[in-house]
Order: structure tokens, then sequence, then C-alpha cells
């Protein structure tokens, strides 16, 4: 299998992560960046657990469809998990990590 790549948005920052399997439930793959640290050992992604409201911060994924809309990429619906190439995810392409604020 060959090296898969993805350019991750979040905030400001834009960053080439390797995945090394992209077929990974995306829930997982969140949860793996929110663990993501440079050379330093610094985290490359800040993603609090809670908003600055106290509100709890969950993430997900999204990417701007060939209309300009923006696809959200859902890690389950009812009992079935996606991964990124159920959405037809390539390597190479760019998606935006997007906070989802859980009302409690």
């Amino acid at each position: 299998m060959e090296d898969f790549y993805l350019y991750i948005q979040f905030q400001s920052k834009k960053q080439k992560v390797k995945l090394v399997n992209p077929n990974t439930n995306i829930s997982v793959l969140i949860g793996n960046l929110r663990q993501l640290k440079d050379a330093e050992g610094k985290y490359i992604f800040n993603m609090p657990k809670m908003g600055e409201d106290g509100v709890p911060m969950d993430y997900l994924f999204g990417k701007i469809d060939e209309t300009g809309h923006v696809l959200l990429l859902h890690s389950n619906r009812g009992k079935t998990e996606y991964c990124l190439l159920d959405y037809n995810i390539k390597s190479g392409d760019t998606i935006e990590l997007i906070t989802d604020p859980k009302a409690g």
C-alpha cells in the first residue's frame, strides 16, 4: 500500500499528516490527531476537550465538495462506522478539522 497523506486545516494551521491506515474509523483518526506531537514534543493541533465557556468539544472533519459546499464527514451513522475512504477522500486531499460543541 502506498503512503497516504492528508493536509489537515485547523484554525490558522495547515499540516501534512501521514496516515498509517486510511480505513481507520474517523473518530479514531481524530483522537490520534489530538495526540500528534512535533519533533520538540509539542502538540501540533490545539484541540481542547472543553470550550472557553465550559462546553465539551468534539471534532469532526469537513471537506469542500466540487459544488463548493462543506461536506461533514461523520464517523458513525446508526451502527455503521465510517472511514475517510467511505467519503472518497484521497491521498493529498485537504480536509478541515471542525469543532463540534456538545450542548449539555
